[in-house]
């Protein structure tokens, strides 16, 4: 599939690309892999809210992972920002067009980002998706990155 024209992509770290607390997220990196090779994308980025101590664990566990080399994703596309809200101007400057996170608090605020997914493979956040409810219009929610990867 050719790349179309503007698409860019954003995904969370935590509990997207792995555990926040431990383990890796089942197929994420198989995945991404997969969604580079397709060239869907014009471009990946990473963007994540961390504070100093989670960004260098989300470092070395990517580190890790061989990430950057398995998947084909560039690490200048790594974006780490201190708050949840700090995301949407990310990818407004970034011009990101589809997002995946596994918070709806986040993906609410992310206007200028037309199609945005909720995973939920990192378990169910029921509270929030009920304080957020009216937020999942316009979300496309899936609970596995193989799912998400035939969307994508």
């Amino acid at each position: 599939m050719a790349t179309e024209a503007n698409s860019i992509l954003g995904i969370d770290c935590g509990d997207i690309i792995f555990y926040t607390w431990g383990g890796n997220m089942p197929d994420a990196r198989e995945s991404l892999r997969a969604i580079v090779k397709s060239r869907r994308f014009q471009e990946i980025h990473i963007v994540s809210k961390a504070n100093s101590v989670t960004r260098l664990i989300f470092l070395a566990r990517l580190r890790a992972l061989n990430f950057w080399n398995y998947t084909g994703i560039s690490r200048r596309n790594l974006h780490f920002c201190m708050h949840y809200e700090d995301k949407a101007e990310i990818c407004a400057s970034r011009k990101i067009t589809h997002f995946i996170d596994d918070r709806l608090r986040v993906l609410k605020d992310l206007a200028t980002v037309p199609h945005r997914y909720l995973l939920r493979a990192g378990g169910p956040r029921e509270t929030e998706i009920l304080h957020y409810e009216e937020s999942l219009r316009g979300v496309t929610v899936v609970n596995s990155w193989s799912e998400l990867a035939k969307i994508l």
